[in-house]
């Protein structure tokens, strides 16, 4: 709820240029309710929105039968006609509520069309002037790993603002004016955004990269009569440079939601290049990216992670709340032991940055609230078998490893308790919030060998990341390994 309240305040803010919040919720929602309004307080200052934010509670019982009208319905519309008096209101309801929602809606058709007869008439229904403007606003959310962030966090493709025709006219939502580029570019440097200051470190990388996406471009998306509009035409282009070898990669339109999907093949090409210049499994690095969701249906609901899964992206799952993991302490030992022995000393690249992407998803299974399990601290592939019997009847055992699984097959501890699961290679994402998470991932992947390249003393391993507007040519670029440095240092892990 508060994630897409956050969103939609922001996106009508940045759009409309909003002044003032009524945040309406059921007597039901009372306690969650007062807490949203704490919260966007909390931001709003945070961010110097100079956003007023008001709560308002309202009945959700229906009125006795036979009454024709339900009292939530009476109170809505009398505290939009208060509101309509001042000017234009813009209303967004949220998924908080399907009953509220659909109370809203009616109530906000009804007064529109009454503006809109008065409008022609040159009267004036009572109480509203002739100026009153009302909008019905929808802000989308691609949801999958982009849970729990909020724009602009996330790619404003992802959090369409969409503007529903209530016999007014729409206006469509205008491209993002200069000065607030100029006022988000100020937040990042500021380090202004609640939620970022908590981000884990890999994570974090991914939320700056959307914000400077955000940044730069002047995407919007409006409903119009003829169905949908994307403005805006912005490519998103990246090069890396590995063993005097050139490789790139390219989302079409980072405007349109659509597009993300179609650029996924292009970086999972260019991430299993990666892994392959580096002499390892280039598809392992694919997997961890997100680019791939692993095939299968029992890839899903609790499950006891094995150390080979978090080097193969199991956190983009849980992010994506299909997987509820449990991690043994002995994925827990195995993973920040082989980080700690990979960089402090002078071991391969490619067994360096997995390391480091391991550990990296360890602390966010960790900080996604991942159960972890008592175990013995050997190796897992011996270590799961013998945890508590209570843990292997309610979770099943899963693994990326052949012979771990076929060992749990016949081990008489999981063969009597459970059935394991094993994650093979499965199929490209294609969904738009699936798809931006991977891809903005995949770059912070390839970002992070040339960091450590870097800080090997080798320098066969270049990256370079721009945006380029179609309309005009304006190409922008963004330097990883400086201007990037602010929200994501390897120090920081």
């Amino acid at each position: 709820m508060i994630d897409s309240l956050f969103s939609t305040v922001i996106r009508a803010w940045e759009t409309y240029g909003v002044k003032d919040v009524l945040i309406i919720y059921s007597d039901r929602m009372k306690s969650e309710g007062k807490k949203a309004v704490s919260a966007l307080e909390e931001l709003s200052r945070s961010l110097g929105l100079g956003v007023r934010v008001v709560g308002e509670v309202v009945t959700q019982h229906p009125a006795p039968l036979g009454s024709g009208r339900e009292p939530v319905a009476a109170e809505l519309r009398r505290e939009l006609d208060k509101l309509a008096r001042d000017g234009e209101v813009i209303v967004s309801p949220t998924p908080g509520s399907r009953r509220l929602a659909m109370q809203l809606g009616l109530v906000t058709g009804g007064l529109a069309a009454r503006l809109a007869t008065s409008a022609i008439e040159g009267a004036k229904p009572q109480g509203v002037p002739r100026a009153g403007r009302l909008r019905l606003i929808h802000v989308d959310f691609c949801f999958g790993p982009w849970n729990g962030l909020y724009y602009p966090l996330v790619p404003r493709s992802c959090n369409p603002l969409i503007e529903i025709d209530l016999g007014q006219g729409t206006t469509p939502p205008g491209r993002v004016a200069e000065r607030l580029k100029t006022y988000w570019k100020r937040i990042l440097e500021d380090d202004r955004f609640p939620v970022a200051r908590r981000l884990p470190p890999l994570r974090r990388r991914v939320a700056a990269l959307a914000y400077w996406l955000n940044r730069v471009t002047d995407c919007s998306v409006a409903l119009l009569e003829g169905g949908e509009a994307v403005t805006g035409e912005w490519s998103l282009g990246f090069v890396m440079r590995i063993n005097e070898r050139e490789y790139s990669a390219e989302v079409d339109n980072v405007c349109d939601p659509l597009k993300w999907g179609e650029g996924v093949t292009e970086f999972a090409r260019l991430v299993e290049r990666l892994g392959e210049e580096l002499q390892g499994d280039g598809g392992q690095l694919v997997r961890f990216s997100g680019l791939e969701r692993p095939s299968g249906d029992e890839v899903s609901g609790r499950l006891i992670l094995d150390t080979s899964l978090v080097y193969n992206g199991v956190h983009n799952l849980v992010y994506s709340r299909e997987v509820s993991a449990i991690l043994p302490q002995c994925l827990i030992a195995e993973v920040t032991r082989a980080y700690a022995e990979n960089m402090k000393q002078r071991a391969p690249l490619y067994r360096k940055l997995t390391s480091l992407l391991a550990y990296a998803a360890l602390m966010e299974l960790l900080e996604a609230g991942s159960v972890v399990a008592p175990s013995p601290l050997g190796a897992c592939d011996n270590a799961i078998p013998e945890m508590s019997p209570v843990i292997l009847s309610v979770a099943r055992p899963a693994t990326a490893d052949k012979g771990a699984y076929q060992y749990w097959r016949s081990h008489p501890a999981t063969q009597r308790l459970t059935e394991p699961v094993l994650v093979g290679r499965g199929v490209e994402v294609r969904g738009p919030g699936a798809a931006s998470y991977a891809v903005l991932q995949a770059i912070v992947v390839a970002i992070m060998a040339s960091e450590l390249a870097r800080s090997d003393r080798e320098d066969g391993l270049e990256v370079r990341l721009f945006l380029k507007n179609r309309d005009s040519g304006e190409t922008v670029s963004l330097d990883p390994l400086r201007e990037y440095s602010h929200w994501s240092r390897v120090a920081s892990f």
